[in-house]
């Protein structure tokens, strides 16, 4: 279910986006060097996280908070990502050059969201939580971000209307990775999921070689909430 544009809102003051203290341009910095010596090579992704406010994406009672590595509260039992994970999944799935249309499974809060948008042409972003998905696309649309087309979706059925896509990342995971992301990946494409039960879940990698092969990776050990099932709209 394609979602309206978000209507005309004010943008977000320079002293808003850039942050002062623990919200600064020299907090992101520090938190991208972080980053470098923790194993994330690709500098154009570590750019985006040192152009990105993240603060702006969480509540503000959490904002000397925001550049730490940790994953922070967003409502709804649902969480943003440490920026560690935001950078390796993002990292991976550009390893093997800029997929030209992505979907990516979990708005959530919006800000992994941002980071792919400055990196690919064509973002489309499925959320199945109607609140959290129309709060990030306020955020993205006052930071001037309306590339990315939002559809409000249960994230296992992917979206087949605009498929196939190029690169696929999900940001919850499944026990089993769903056939209907894998069946969505173009000829050629990615898809990056954390994927097992709770206390075991993996990031894995498939790369579509042809209609029924796939080459599938798995790599760190991570912990995400749950991919759940059904669309809330209330």
């Amino acid at each position: 279910m394609e979602q309206p544009a978000v209507a005309s809102i004010a943008a977000f003051t320079k002293t808003q986006r850039e942050g002062v203290g623990f919200t600064s341009q020299r907090a992101r910095d520090q938190l991208c060097d972080l980053l470098r010596a923790s194993g994330i090579r690709d500098e154009q992704v570590l750019k985006v996280i040192a152009n990105t406010p993240r603060h702006l994406f969480v509540d503000e009672a959490l904002w000397p908070h925001a550049y730490q590595n940790r994953t922070l509260p967003i409502g709804h039992a649902q969480t943003i990502s440490q920026p560690w994970v935001v950078a390796r999944m993002t990292e991976l799935l550009l390893a093997k050059g800029v997929p030209q249309k992505v979907l990516e499974v979990g708005t959530g809060c919006g800000y992994q969201t941002a980071v792919l948008s400055a990196l690919v042409p064509e973002l489309h972003s499925a959320e199945r939580i109607a609140e959290l998905q129309q709060r990030a696309a306020r955020v993205l649309a006052r930071l001037g971000n309306v590339k990315p087309q939002f559809s409000l979706s249960d994230g296992s059925w992917g979206l087949s209307e605009q498929a196939p896509f190029d690169g696929i990342l999900v940001t919850a995971a499944p026990v089993e990775v769903p056939e209907a992301l894998l069946d969505q990946l173009a000829i050629g494409g990615r898809l990056v999921i954390p994927a097992g039960p709770d206390g075991a879940q993996r990031l894995q990698v498939f790369d579509r070689l042809g209609e029924h092969d796939y080459e599938q990776q798995y790599l760190d050990e991570v912990a995400f909430v749950p991919l759940r099932s059904g669309v809330v709209t209330g």
